[in-house]
């Protein structure tokens, strides 16, 4: 399986190591994406904990969900092409695992959150528990985007603070 993933991917990282303008394009388009899906995500969230009445919470998700999962789409992309360029060295990352764990769950969150809004259309109140959801998802997204900036020194940090 290895063989045939690394003989898949192999084109892809030599023509991202060899062509000088395909990782700053890449990087630049996927810190767009982080920007529009922060962006979003604190409007959103801190709505859905009852911050702010500017309507209806299912109808702020409505207006900003398809943003998150637009911005969502775009990182995918340019985080695979990214992945691509090192994909041994990502895989032995222990900063990159913990990212995709987290991004696994604010996934699942964010699912909930969009069934939970469409069920529930113009009555979608918030309470505690979706105050607790929408400070979890807005953590993991901040804590996602950090750690993409951390991947590449995950290992020195780990040894500079854990010995």
């Amino acid at each position: 399986m290895q063989q045939l993933v690394r003989d898949w991917l192999e084109p892809l990282t030599t023509l991202l190591r060899e062509a000088a303008w395909s990782m700053p394009l890449g990087q630049g388009v996927h810190l767009l994406g982080v920007c529009l899906l922060i962006g979003a995500a604190v409007m959103l969230y801190p709505r859905l904990a009852g911050s702010h009445r500017d309507g209806p919470p299912a109808l702020v998700a409505g207006r900003l969900l398809p943003w998150i999962w637009i911005a969502l789409g775009v990182l995918a992309v340019t985080g695979f092409v990214l992945f691509s360029a090192e994909p041994a060295r990502m895989m032995r990352s222990p900063v990159f695992k913990t990212k995709m764990a987290m991004l696994a769950l604010v996934i699942v969150l964010t699912v909930i959150l969009q069934r939970r809004a469409r069920r529930t259309l113009g009555k979608f109140e918030t309470g505690n528990a979706l105050a607790a959801m929408a400070g979890v998802s807005l953590t993991l997204w901040l804590a996602i985007a950090a750690s993409g900036r951390l991947i590449g020194y995950g290992r020195r940090l780990l040894d500079y603070f854990f010995g």
